[in-house]
């Protein structure tokens, strides 16, 4: 479909046994005798990062997980939630399990957030800040290897610190997110920004003000006349989240920008081989190109310490069966297709990186449900895990020919052609897909695009869509690994962007469900 401070010594006693948590209405309290020591650690340019460290009995030294947030240290996000929770546990909750492995945490706000000092200056700041605060970590005398955890913006700062050499960490659980490389996936996409970021920066405005997010026909506004300039955004002139906004949004090409370590893993990750790593991604998810990217080529300068879960969740949401309206069923939560919640499955890596068990990829296959929608009103559509070897998995090469008739096997007999007009005022609205932070306007996941248009050959009830369809498939099709397309194109503009989805019809009257996208600038149809 084609459309448009010094460190205390540990304590002399601590309690023996595992640790007790009073789980009150809303959260969860840590024994007095565990709550954490706070400590002000020093950056190589004088700003102190607020650090929380916890540690478990005995006197060390001990393995030891960091991680690094700006969303607040003493609070957890939803990759933590586990299925049949109303909410995120209490940051007490999930230290207490770690500690009882016998771990020391350590969890600090980066420059800019929570307590720490600094401007924040999303990203760039992360190189740096890490590689100061590991080295502070592998100082203090309770320390022993030392392992690191985060998710999203927590695992950015993971990826960027491993292309460093001498980075100084054991091994690293890289969760849902990273840059391998921004420019191609995740700030920019196909030499567009990547509208998520936006969408971002006005979110965390509004909440650090504790101001009313904006509606979605606001936001959309805001996005129609993007760029923004100082004195035309919705968002504070001297805004953090505005400056480094308007980085990514004017550093349209490929120039030295794009070389900063934070954005471009790329160039640096044999720094990374000999560190055993946790890849996780999932389909909806800003991170899968980028997190697949950087397993791919650790894989192929011959690391073997890694394993790689894709799911079908959107962004941490692996407690719901579901992402947008698509309904996975069971199987999809960790708990029973992987057998583990995502906690177990992380302390089991990090106590033993070097000895994995099981299949180093594992993968959920969607699809092979009904189509039909269940009593929440979602989509049975299914899957199941699959294990593999390597990714992408030994597979053939299917090669569909675009035609006058649709999609198939044979190329066209013809030269032919189709045309649509596109109004850049009036954009095809984005539905589903692999999105993070897109709300109110987007969200990630899978959603019937029927009610948008007619799914048929050439037609789609808008102007600026194109629809090309196969013949019924005779048999099951597992489609696995990357997916291209080759168009040739002639507009009558200087300039336009062309963009594509791979979309999965079921029979009859049932839904027509987004499988993966793609989107280029034409001026960059040779190469970025």
């Amino acid at each position: 479909m084609i459309g448009t401070g010094p460190a205390s010594p540990p304590a002399a006693a601590r309690s023996r046994g595992r640790t007790t948590l009073r789980a009150g209405p809303h959260r969860a309290v840590l024994p007095s005798h565990l709550l954490p020591e706070t400590h002000a650690v020093d950056m190589r340019d004088g700003v102190t990062l607020a650090t929380d460290v916890y540690l478990p009995e005995g006197t060390g030294p001990f393995p030891t997980l960091l991680e690094r947030t700006p969303y607040g240290r003493r609070r957890c996000d939803q990759s933590e939630q586990i299925t049949g929770a109303a909410t995120p546990p209490e940051r007490a909750e999930v230290v207490a399990r770690t500690l009882d492995e016998g771990f020391a945490v350590i969890v600090q706000d980066c420059r800019g957030s929570g307590a720490s000092g600094g401007r924040f200056d999303k990203y760039t700041q992360e190189p740096d800040d890490s590689a100061d605060t590991i080295a502070w970590a592998k100082a203090q005398p309770w320390c022993g290897p030392l392992r690191t955890t985060g998710f999203s913006y927590g695992a950015m700062w993971q990826l960027c610190a491993l292309a460093k050499d001498d980075h100084g960490i054991d091994a690293a659980f890289i969760d849902c997110g990273g840059f391998y490389d921004a420019f191609a996936s995740a700030l920019r996409q196909g030499g567009a920004l990547d509208l998520k970021q936006a969408t971002w920066a006005m979110a965390q405005a509004a909440r650090e003000s504790q101001e009313k997010p904006a509606d979605a026909d606001t936001v959309f506004t805001h996005l129609m006349r993007g760029p923004w300039g100082p004195g035309d955004a919705p968002l504070a002139d001297d805004s953090p989240y505005l400056n480094a906004l308007n980085a990514f949004w004017q550093n349209a090409t490929r120039s030295p920008f794009w070389d900063h370590p934070a954005f471009h893993a790329a160039r640096t990750i044999a720094a990374s081989l000999g560190t055993p790593a946790f890849f996780v991604t999932s389909w909806h998810d800003t991170s899968l190109v980028n997190v697949v990217s950087a397993f791919a080529a650790r894989a192929r300068l011959g690391e073997r310490e890694q394993s790689l879960i894709i799911g079908p969740w959107s962004h941490g949401n692996r407690h719901l069966t579901h992402a947008g309206e698509a309904d996975f069923g069971e199987e999809a939560l960790p708990e029973v297709g992987l057998g583990a919640t995502f906690q177990d499955l992380r302390l089991a890596f990090l106590a033993r990186p070097r000895a994995p068990t099981g299949p180093p990829v594992r993968v959920f296959v969607m699809g092979g449900g009904t189509g039909r929608r269940n009593e929440d009103g979602r989509i049975d559509h299914g899957g199941r895990w699959h294990s593999a070897p390597s990714w992408p998995p030994a597979h053939k090469e299917r090669v569909l020919s675009l035609g006058p008739a649709g999609l198939g096997e044979r190329a066209p007999s013809a030269p032919f052609s189709h045309t649509f007009i596109s109004d850049p005022h009036l954009p095809v609205p984005t539905l589903g897909g692999a999105i993070n932070s897109g709300e109110p306007v987007m969200a990630g996941g899978m959603f019937d695009h029927t009610t948008l248009f007619p799914v048929a050959d050439g037609e789609s009830g808008r102007a600026d869509v194109l629809s090309f369809l196969t013949a019924p498939l005779a048999e099951d099709l597992v489609i696995a690994g990357p997916v291209s397309a080759h168009l040739w194109v002639s507009a009558e503009v200087a300039d336009c962007d062309v963009t594509i989805k791979l979309i999965d019809v079921y029979p009859g009257d049932g839904p027509a469900l987004n499988l993966c996208d793609g989107i280029l600038r034409l001026r960059f149809r040779d190469g970025f």
